[in-house]
């Protein structure tokens, strides 16, 4: 448009003046038309701006399609993530739930099985002691004496022994006078109900073994049987 006014402005001119020569006509004539292609040229070059342009804004519409897609994608991952967080932290939850149960039902477990442990070992105790009680008693060694001389008297204490009990007076009778004149006593080792005990009795004093009464002041030594 600009084009044509220009044209249309130096025809008037030419009209109004109606003084050029035919020298100055072919410039002229020369110059719009040089003017002229310089026009097309940069209208060409407009046309072919416009159109890189167009391509562009479609190339960028279609990036943002994608991104906004992708984007719309990435958000509903996000979603379903969240969901699948929520519903591990809830199995958590039910895990540590299940986890202090089973501590706590271990914990009375545990209890009942230190309480019978403890019912076993009193069993235990109460067998062995059972056991030893059925150990007969027995004169291990027994010897009537002076300060001087001695004579061994075991075997004869051990058949005073009746019923797991004994009561004898210690004197010249069990095996005669080791040394007359001189005071005796009666050393003797022996074993009652698994246990090793030790007494020394005076010469006519009594050596008696009750075993329906428990011993224990005279205990000197416990060992395995």
């Amino acid at each position: 448009m600009r084009f044509e006014k220009w044209m249309s402005d130096i025809r008037n001119k030419i009209e109004k003046d109606k003084l050029l020569t035919l020298e100055q006509s072919t410039k002229l004539r020369k110059y719009i038309m040089e003017q002229k292609d310089d026009f097309l040229k940069s209208l060409n070059s407009k046309d072919e701006e416009i159109k890189y342009l167009k391509t562009n804004n479609e190339n960028l519409e279609k990036t943002s399609n994608s991104c906004k897609e992708k984007v719309e994608l990435l958000e509903k991952e996000r979603v379903e993530l969240l969901g699948k967080v929520e519903l591990l932290e809830k199995e958590k939850v039910e895990q540590l739930e299940k986890v202090e149960l089973l501590e706590k039902e271990n914990f009375e477990q545990l209890r009942k099985a230190e309480q019978l442990e403890k019912e076993n070992f009193e069993r235990l105790e109460t067998f062995e002691l059972l056991e030893k009680e059925k150990i007969p008693l027995k004169i291990l060694a027994a010897f009537y004496a002076s300060g001087r001389k001695s004579v061994d008297i075991s075997d004869e204490l051990n058949k005073r022994i009746q019923n797991n009990c004994i009561n004898v007076k210690i004197d010249n009778s069990i095996k005669g006078d080791p040394d007359l004149k001189y005071e005796k006593m009666a050393f003797i080792v022996y074993r009652n109900n698994g246990e090793i005990f030790k007494k020394i009795i005076k010469e006519n004093d009594f050596f008696t073994i009750d075993n329906k009464r428990r011993e224990g002041s005279n205990l000197i030594q416990t060992i395995s049987i």
